[in-house]
């Protein structure tokens, strides 16, 4: 959505690339629960970077990053994780940092 696309064509894509129905639902899943806060995720952001990201998909993980955290704060560890070794295969190691 942040690269213009439709939510309906960019799940629809990622049904093509994903083994499985129970991915492709939870991936749904968190892009409708980041959306659905994209407002306050948006600005929280933000407040927590240095400067703007101008990279389109780490930005779109951060806020999928940040609705998990706000829907399941007892598993903050596991998100946190996921969403660093997430940014790795995106090809920002260096981000590991945040």
């Amino acid at each position: 959505m942040l690269g213009g696309h439709s939510l309906t064509s960019a799940l629809a894509d990622l049904r093509k690339r994903i083994a499985g129905p129970g991915l492709a639902a939870a991936a749904q899943d968190l892009c409708y629960n980041a959306l659905r806060g994209y407002g306050v995720f948006d600005v929280a952001l933000d407040r927590l970077l240095e400067r703007p990201l101008s990279d389109i998909p780490l930005k779109g993980l951060l806020l999928a990053a940040l609705a998990e955290l706000a829907a399941r704060p007892q598993s903050a560890h596991a998100i946190v994780h996921q969403a660093v070794e997430a940014a790795s295969l995106l090809g920002q190691a260096r981000q590991k940092a945040w």
